[in-house]
């Protein structure tokens, strides 16, 4: 994420070119990006949204805290084990299959929609 962010700011050249969203694809990259994003005087969300897959509980205790598309971990390894064994004790390779498994936005800070606490704290 890091590598990759730092990429796209080079390619970008100045903050006026940048997206105005990135969407990563887990959590440890969304963390290199946004340490490279702060690097670079990038603030997220005011300047870039950011949003990622994944969802571990470090993800709430980020600052900004992670937008995040939180996925069926559980779920998917069940499905992956079943089709594994079912491949296994098939004869012949098994058909092609969609599965489909629902995800669950949720919102935080980092996409802008959920904004930081504010007030004096001292």
């Amino acid at each position: 994420g890091y590598t990759a962010t730092m990429h796209l700011l080079k390619q970008a050249g100045t903050k006026s070119k940048l997206p105005t969203a990135l969407f990563v694809a887990n959590d440890e990259m969304a963390v290199g990006t946004l340490r490279a994003l702060h690097y670079a005087g990038v603030r997220v969300p005011q300047e870039i949204a950011l949003v990622n897959v994944g969802d571990t509980p470090f993800t709430t205790h980020m600052a900004p805290a992670l937008t995040s598309l939180a996925h069926p971990i559980v779920e998917a390894g069940q499905i992956a084990a079943h089709l594994l064994l079912e491949q296994i004790a098939a004869n012949d390779p098994l058909p092609a299959q969609n599965i489909t498994l629902s995800f669950d936005l949720r919102i935080r800070e980092s996409c802008g929609s959920n904004p930081e606490p504010s007030g004096p704290f001292f």
